[in-house]
């Protein structure tokens, strides 16, 4: 319990910042996790002791010196074991504002892009925050815990120790008597979702991430009514009254290029509520553009992002659909429709496709053309730790599409907005704020674009094409955000080139959507059948049900007009709610009964 303690306490520290910037009064709200946490932390202090136990349950009869070493060696192990888990969780809470779970483990499976997307001063505070506080605790284990006497124990004192302590290390674990398991709810007590973080004991959350995600396709943990009745109110909302979507565009068979911004938040933006002056160049392609000014990114994480842009999928908690590329490859893909209608299809992005987790989405939409760091060669080309920075990759595509037949599609994906943010600019913006990379970052990126632009509008082949400006996901920016909020998903997607309509330039959409959306907006567009995206919707049809849903870690986001709730299925409760008394009910049985249907769809991919 000390452990834990001490722990939470180097949270604090190495978090102080982020504390003070979300408004925790340090002292009425921060020691009282200590408090909250105590269930989870004796339930994950018994999941501990069942090997001790067992070495002291030998110890009584064998009385040999080896049981010693061996608590000893156990307990050391622990200690490395669990604050190798607060390093981690430590390291990743600044970007995802999450707890380490089962979900984190799968990007471990790439460790250089973790090493690579870090800042090497933290990787080295967290290791050796790891192993001294390893040494530390050990130490005091060794030299105030540690019974290193071998003393004869009394048959009346050992049976009950053999009778009862399983009793009370299973109740502990089990969080008492009663019918229900315990489980990481019994720690919330705040509204600022970062204590309730702090309060969930790492060790036991992980566990419990690892055991649920394991078994997480054997049955829907989103179930909130019976089946058939999400299946009717998922059916509503998708049902369109009418077909009248409005025509944006001018050629009938236009070329398709989408750039993904890596990680451009709308904190970016200034027409949706961003900062003036990290972007001027998408600010003046607005201007002759068609904005959505009510896009959300449906999960945060880069391989969701691209499996709604690709393939109208939505985001799913605690899971990735391309971690299981069997069911990946039964979705449909925007390349692979395109394709069918003559659409010479490419691919480009600055690293490799293990960026990300992104491979197995990008591999299964069959670009005919792929152009990834490896295809990229000479000593004048910008480099970081990820790969190739965004101009050298914006220029190689206009290089490319020069002879490339039309009509194509291509895809980009942008790289340099992405930690560890070493884009080869000299820093443009200087706000004295700790987010200053990330900004600059931005910054050049939206540079690389105003060059790219100004040299495709001389490209014979401009005038016959539509750009999608769209983002993958949004990231903690220099405006303070509730990591479960809206706001904080909320992402920029621009319509732009010769082939919009000129009426149409300049505008703006404001129906709630996110990326899974754009694949039938784009398909309806070119009057290709879209059926096969059931997920996806047209948003240029103001017959469409306005609504956004996305994923939120332990359940679902949902957002209309009228309001919005973030929903946990591990608390029970809802960790943002901003409906009107009126409809409440309703809202949040659509987005319920809408997370239900697509797990279920997924379990059964």
């Amino acid at each position: 319990m000390a452990v834990f303690a001490y722990a939470r306490i180097v949270f604090y520290i190495f978090y102080f910042t982020e504390l003070r910037l979300q408004g925790v009064n340090l002292w009425w709200e921060i020691f009282p996790t200590l408090f909250h946490a105590w269930k989870l932390d004796i339930s994950a202090a018994c999941y501990l002791l069942l090997v001790p136990f067992l070495l002291c349950a030998a110890q009584m009869f064998f009385k040999k010196s080896w049981s010693v070493y061996a608590i000893l060696g156990y307990s050391a192990l622990l200690l490395l074991v669990y604050f190798g888990i607060v390093g981690g969780e430590m390291g990743i809470y600044g970007e995802w504002q999450s707890k380490l779970t089962y979900k984190a483990l799968l990007y471990l499976r790439h460790p250089d892009e973790v090493v690579n997307s870090a800042p090497i001063g933290q990787v080295i505070a967290l290791t050796l925050i790891a192993i001294g506080s390893t040494a530390l605790w050990t130490f005091i284990f060794r030299r105030w815990f540690l019974d290193k006497k071998l003393s004869k124990v009394k048959w009346y004192f050992a049976a009950p120790y053999i009778l009862i302590a399983p009793v009370l290390i299973l109740g502990g674990i089990r969080g008492g008597t009663g019918t229900a398991p315990i489980h990481q709810s019994v720690a919330y007590f705040s509204k600022k979702q970062i204590l309730n973080d702090i309060a969930v004991n790492p060790a036991w959350n992980f566990l419990h991430s690892i055991v649920h995600g394991i078994g997480i396709l054997e049955k829907n943990p989103f179930v909130a009514m019976p089946q058939d009745e999400a299946e009717a109110i998922v059916a509503a909302l998708h049902h369109v009254e009418k077909d009248t979507s409005l025509m944006v565009l001018s050629a009938e068979k236009p070329n398709i290029v989408i750039l993904i911004l890596e990680s451009w938040s709308g904190d970016m933006i200034e027409s949706i509520g961003g900062t003036a002056g990290i972007t001027p160049n998408f600010k003046r392609l607005e201007q002759d553009g068609l904005m959505f000014g009510q896009l959300y990114s449906g999960g945060k994480r880069s391989q969701q992002g691209i499996a709604g842009i690709l393939a109208g999928y939505p985001a799913l908690p605690q899971v990735a659909v391309g971690d299981f590329p069997d069911k990946a490859k039964r979705l449909p893909t925007l390349t692979q429709r395109l394709s069918e209608h003559g659409y010479h299809t490419s691919f480009y992005f600055g690293g490799q496709l293990d960026h990300g987790n992104v491979g197995a989405l990008i591999a299964l939409n069959q670009f005919a053309r792929y152009v990834l760091e490896k295809d990229f060669t000479g000593s004048h080309l910008h480099r970081g730790k990820l790969g190739v920075h965004d101009e050298d990759v914006l220029a190689r595509q206009l290089e490319d599409l020069r002879k490339e037949p039309q009509p194509f599609f291509s895809a980009l994906f942008t790289l340099s907005s992405h930690s560890p943010f070493d884009q080869p600019l000299q820093n443009a913006l200087d706000w004295s704020l700790p987010q200053m990379p990330f900004l600059n970052s931005v910054y050049y990126a939206d540079k690389c674009l105003g060059e790219y632009f100004a040299q495709a509008r001389r490209e014979a082949w401009y005038g016959n094409t539509l750009f999608v400006l769209v983002a993958d996901h949004g990231r903690v920016s220099h405006i303070t955000r509730d990591f479960y909020s809206f706001e904080y998903l909320h992402i920029p997607m621009l319509l732009y080139g010769d082939a919009l309509k000129p009426e149409f330039r300049g505008q703006r959409i404001n129906h709630l959507a996110t990326q899974a959306d754009l694949p039938k907006t784009l398909l309806k567009q070119l009057k290709i059948d879209a059926t096969p995206f059931p997920w996806s919707k047209d948003i240029l049809n103001p017959y469409t049900e306005n609504f956004a849903y996305v994923e939120e870690n332990a359940g679902p986001g949902y957002k209309r007009p009228e309001g919005s709730f973030v929903y946990s299925f591990d608390s029970n409760s809802f960790i943002n709610k901003d409906l009107p008394a009126s409809d409440s009910a309703r809202i949040f049985r659509e987005g319920a009964a809408y997370l239900q249907v697509l797990f279920q769809e997924f379990i059964e991919l």
